[in-house]
């Protein structure tokens, strides 16, 4: 049998990369692809293999036009059809009041409603598409980690991560994914909410608590 493929669009050391181990250990051929970082990108490929897991790894610049649908082309020519297609590219930041909100904020809201439109019009072809909010911050070195420094994100780990369970860690975001991929057809999920359990929604607090 071909070995399925999965495709993750922003594989960075946090969830992105973590998904992608996921279903590598589940038996998937791992793409990942992301704008830079090679090293970074070489140092999942290393980990998924030494798992005894397959993987590759591309460049991808998302916003140039036609780019994605290139990658896309070149995956399914040289390794196989697509079988799951993760598109995590940084999201927006929610945690503020509507007036300190940028325009950029809300392309959050216009992704969620291409996600339903997308699934109202392809489900019945038997594509699943699935919108996961993730509420709260992530234990994440290239996200978390750059917006607040080295010596800031350690110390918010150690004041709210690790054993104290109150910062989400990719390796338990990266679960629901696969969840998603393995429903039967009969019963999809289309949106999932996931946050640590001392966190707030994002519209119940003015901001990120450090």
């Amino acid at each position: 049998m071909t070995q399925p493929v999965c495709l993750v669009i922003g594989a960075g050391a946090g969830i992105g990369g973590h998904v992608a181990k996921r279903f590598a250990r589940e038996g998937f051929h791992a793409c990942l692809a992301r704008r830079s970082d090679s090293q970074g990108l070489a140092r999942l490929v290393t980990e998924i293999t030494h798992a005894g897991g397959a993987a590759s790894v591309f460049t991808l610049n998302a916003i140039e036009e036609n780019s994605i649908e290139a990658l896309i082309e070149n995956i399914e020519s040289r390794i196989g059809a697509i079988d799951v297609a993760v598109y995590k590219l940084r999201a927006q930041i929610g945690d503020r009041a509507l007036a300190e909100a940028s325009l950029k904020i809300f392309e959050m809201g216009g992704r969620r409603l291409l996600c339903q439109t997308l699934n109202a019009e392809f489900a019945a072809q038997g594509i699943h598409i699935a919108h996961i909010v993730i509420d709260g911050a992530v234990d994440a070195p290239d996200t978390l980690g750059e917006m607040l420094g080295p010596a800031p994100y350690q110390a918010l780990r150690a004041h709210k991560g690790l054993d104290k369970d109150g910062l989400l860690p990719p390796t338990e975001i990266a679960n629901p994914y696969y969840h998603l991929a393995s429903q039967h057809r009969s019963a999809w999920t289309f949106e999932i909410d996931r946050r640590a359990y001392s966190g707030l929604a994002w519209w119940n607090h003015a901001g990120l608590a450090l």
